[in-house]
């Protein structure tokens, strides 16, 4: 007879014995795909049967009917899977999973644009490798009011990749985000190993054996994920299939992710110097626009990188012309985060919790680094010549970013000098990295260069200029 003590034991048992699965599946719940966010995609979820099915329609009757979904073990209990055929562009899912105790609650899962658009949205960002995921559980909460086509997350998920515990937790606080969006993962150190490969459908559906990197298009943008973890070989590996596919790619933007960071501040700096010469001179030589990053637990945007022209400076612009720079951004955003520091590469450098949100929009490519509070505190816009690929000349180039002259500032004195081809009616503003508003100036109309005085304690601040339709951001510490 099953008593309530017998309950309680069980439940003990369950606990101590980390199956958290028996009282709580289908649990895990999660979404990925072979191809793009249209054809392919596939939600996963976890529960202690080795048969479950579920039931979808774009209706909450189901009118697609019920399937049968594939198995494979996993930590505990069972992995199940199933791939959607082609689907309607922008369109809610409804759908309820069956396991062994009958049919779950209703889901709504809410599906991309048309991939064949030029004009979507994704979020890059990751690092939640934390012991209690505390920054991971704020930040998933913000993601889940995001409406993307896609993420990127850039790995480092979990602090150990053999433990259940932490694989438990992270997708428990990561659940209001994971439920609702498509995500394409790149492995960190931390928690590459054979759970991290069978929890994840990616591209060419190689999450369990075999060679894990990957590429989908979505609109006008080829996009590359590599592996930085675990086996130096693997970079060897990735090479000649990196610098193939890009030579043969006639997309308008190439975006690269990975783990590992080439240019980045803190004790991982160098790490990657014995591949400049393979990696990232593929990524010079064919023109690549944006390289997305973790591992250094900040956010940093670097100045336009193009080693093909200068090893020791930026470049006068970014772009993907042969004398134009990459743009690298570090987002490891959901972790404790790590200081800041200066060098040759840095532009912008922020210790705050946040994410990366993009939108490609034809030949222009805007991002903006956001706190978990919603505050934008950095933006950059890419722009493509209307005139084609090799006549990036023919374009203007786009307004460099604002010039904070001293930085640090010594009494909260600094000059805040506009950008060329940038100058009209300014409005300055300081924040704090928590997002509050603490200062808003206008300088004389047509000013080129503003005095700035702060009154507000030393630490990092953040400087918004608004001016001819344009948002500039820079960090600026402040000394007393």
């Amino acid at each position: 007879m099953f008593t309530q003590q017998t309950f309680l034991i069980a439940v003990m048992l369950a606990v101590y014995f980390n199956v958290t699965s028996i009282f709580s599946t289908p649990d895990h719940i999660h979404f990925g795909s072979i191809n793009n966010p249209l054809n392919g995609l596939t939600v996963t979820w976890h529960s202690s049967s080795q048969s479950d099915s579920i039931r979808w329609g774009y209706t909450a009757a189901f009118e697609q009917g019920a399937f049968p979904c594939t198995a494979r073990a996993d930590y505990s209990g069972y992995l199940h899977d199933y791939r959607f055929p082609i689907l309607n562009p922008e369109d809610s899912i409804y759908y309820s999973i069956k396991d062994a105790d009958g049919w779950s609650a209703v889901r709504n899962y809410m599906t991309s644009t048309d991939t064949a658009s030029t004009d979507f949205v994704f979020i890059a960002g990751g690092d939640s490798r934390t012991t209690d995921l505390v920054a991971w559980d704020r930040i998933a909460g913000r993601l889940a009011q995001e409406r993307v086509d896609f993420h990127l997350f850039l790995g480092d998920n979990v602090f150990s990749a053999s433990s259940a515990t932490d694989w438990d937790l992270w997708y428990s606080e990561g659940d209001p985000m994971l439920t609702r969006n498509c995500v394409y993962y790149t492995a960190g150190n931390h928690e590459y190993g054979p759970i991290f490969l069978n929890q994840f459908i990616m591209p060419g559906n190689r999450q369990i054996t075999g060679k894990p990197w990957y590429s989908f298009v979505f609109g006008n943008a080829l996009f590359v994920c590599l592996f930085t973890a675990p086996y130096a070989s693997w970079y060897a590996l990735q090479y000649p299939w990196l610098d193939s596919l890009l030579a043969a790619d006639t997309h308008e933007w190439k975006v690269v992710f990975f783990h590992k960071p080439f240019f980045t501040i803190g004790t991982y700096a160098g790490n990657l110097d014995a591949y400049l010469d393979t990696w990232w001179k593929s990524f010079d030589d064919h023109g690549v626009d944006v390289i997305f990053n973790g591992h250094t637990h900040n956010y940093q945007r670097t100045k336009p990188i193009n080693r093909n022209v200068s090893t020791a400076g930026p470049v006068g612009e970014y772009g993907s012309g042969p004398d134009q720079g990459r743009l690298q951004i570090i987002s490891a955003s959901y972790a404790p985060i790590a200081g800041c520091g200066a060098d040759w590469f840095v532009d912008t450098c922020a210790e705050v919790n946040h994410y990366c949100k993009i939108r490609i929009n034809g030949k222009s490519l805007h991002l903006d680094a956001i706190m978990n509070n919603g505050a934008i505190f950095d933006s950059i816009t890419l722009v493509k010549p209307v005139t084609g690929a090799h006549e990036r000349r023919a374009a203007p180039a786009a307004p460099h970013n604002i010039v904070l002259s001293p930085n640090p500032a010594f009494g909260g004195r600094t000059s805040v000098v506009l950008p060329p081809g940038a100058l009209g009616d300014a409005i300055i503003e300081l924040y704090s990295v928590s997002g509050k508003r603490l200062l808003t100036v206008r300088p004389m109309e047509g000013a080129a260069e503003y005095r700035l005085q702060a009154d507000v304690p030393a630490g990092i601040y953040i400087v918004r200029v608004k001016t001819g339709g344009r948002l500039f951001t820079k960090n600026l510490m402040i000394a007393r």
